[in-house]
Order: C-alpha cells, then sequence, then structure tokens
C-alpha cells in the first residue's frame, strides 16, 4: 500500500513558484492506493476536498514495477 497526500492551497494575490508559502493550506486529502506486483498501480479517483471549496481534482496515477537488485 502506498499513501498519496493531495493538498489544496489558496492565494488571493500574486504569487511566485519560488516563494509557496504565500499560499494557505485550506484541505487535504490522503489517498490509499493499492500495488499488486502482477498488475501494478492503477488507479483513477475523482477528489473532493470539502463542500465549503467545492474543489475537485481528476487524478490517475500508474505505476508498474520493472526491476527488483
Amino acid at each position: 500500500n502506498f499513501l498519496l497526500s493531495l493538498d489544496l492551497h489558496f492565494t488571493d494575490g500574486d504569487y511566485s513558484a519560488d516563494d509557496l508559502n504565500t499560499l494557505q493550506l485550506i484541505s487535504s486529502r490522503t489517498l490509499k492506493l493499492h500495488f499488486s506486483l502482477h498488475r501494478g498501480l492503477h488507479h483513477h479517483v475523482n477528489v473532493m476536498f470539502d463542500y465549503f471549496h467545492l474543489s475537485v481534482v481528476s487524478v490517475t496515477v500508474h505505476a508498474s514495477l520493472v526491476a527488483l537488485h
């Protein structure tokens, strides 16, 4: 199992990608992803952060194990 954390941030002004501290964290979600050695990891889910902000994001994750050393 893997955990993927998704954060929703907000700002009411201009911001730079160099200074992410100006963004305010308003909601967070954690997804539990199941990995299979034979099938890999393939998930598609719509994540709703909360009803107050009405923010939904569509998340698709694909992964596979290609080698063990």
